[in-house]
Order: C-alpha cells, then structure tokens, then sequence
C-alpha cells in the first residue's frame, strides 16, 4: 500500500516538474517563437498553401491536445499502449509536419525543419524505450517531448478560418 502512495506521488511531482519546466522554456521563448511565428502574414501564401498548413496544423495540434493520455500510459509504464498511441494518434506526425515545412516560406523552412527532426527523434526515442521498458527514459523524454511540439507550433503560422468560411460551418452545424 505505502509503495502504491509513493508512486503516486513520485508520478504527481514528475508531472508538476514537467508542466513547470514546458511553462519557464515557453515564457522563456516567448518573444523569439512569437516574432518567428510573425514573420509570415497570410499575403506569402497561397489559398492552397493557407488550407495545407491550416489541416495539418490541426492535426498536429490535436495530437498534442492527446499528449495526457501518452502521459499516463508512462506513468503506468504501460508498454503496450505506449507503442500503441505512438503508432497510432502521433503516427502521422511526420507527415504533417513535412507538410507544413513544405509549405513555408523558404527562409523559414530550415528552423522548421529542425524543430520537426527534434520532435521526431524524441517520439523515436519515447518508442525506443518503451520497447527496453525504461521508466527513466520514457518519462524525460516526455517533458522535451511536450516542449519540442510547442517549439515546433510556434514556428507555424496560425491562419484562423476566414469569416465566411467560420459562418458556414456554423450553418452546417445546425
């Protein structure tokens, strides 16, 4: 009983650590992330640039929304489902994020590019070690994991749906 109250609460302060260190490197980065993230308006991209990046965005940032449920597969050490959500809601990650660094201008795609190959090589290494079935590994990868998506999100233009475009689909919703 004493050792199931102890890993409770050893999984609750890795997780607070975690939130605290994903929020000092975010207010840290803030103001580079936020003028890179401003380089760009809507006026350098194409219609069908702007729908690319905005679907794949979404899908990137729906991933990272899920990012608590992987959280608490490593703090079961779940192996299996490990294996499983990184196959599986982040199993497209790449592709997304090839499709958004395609999309960029130029001068913005090789710091993109960066960001995307360090997010991947941390959802490469989460899997790696699920697989040898270390908690240690598992579990500090994840807090740069959380980081890197924000580092990468942050380099990606955040084009809102058009207002015309906003009000249609609040018609088809109801």
């Amino acid at each position: 009983m004493m050792r199931l109250f102890s890993n409770r609460f050893s999984s609750l302060g890795r997780r607070f650590l975690g939130g605290l260190l994903a929020l000092s490197v975010a207010w840290l980065s803030w103001g580079n992330a936020a003028m890179a993230a401003r380089t760009s308006s809507a006026a350098d991209f194409s219609d069908s640039q702007i729908a690319q990046i905005r679907k794949a965005r979404n899908q990137i940032t729906a991933a990272q929304e899920r990012l608590g449920e992987l959280g608490d597969y490593i703090d079961a050490n779940d192996w299996t489902y490990i294996g499983n959500f990184i196959h599986g809601p982040l199993g497209d990650l790449r592709r997304e994020a090839a499709t958004i660094n395609r999309n960029l201008p130029a001068k913005e795609q090789k710091e993109a590019r960066k960001q995307a190959k360090q997010l991947m090589s941390l959802v490469e290494r989460i899997d790696a070690a699920s697989k040898d079935k270390s908690a240690t590994q598992t579990n500090k990868d994840f807090v740069k994991l959380e980081d890197s998506f924000e580092g990468f999100l942050s380099l990606v233009p955040n084009f809102e749906p058009e207002p015309a475009a906003a009000e249609e689909l609040e018609e088809q919703g109801e």
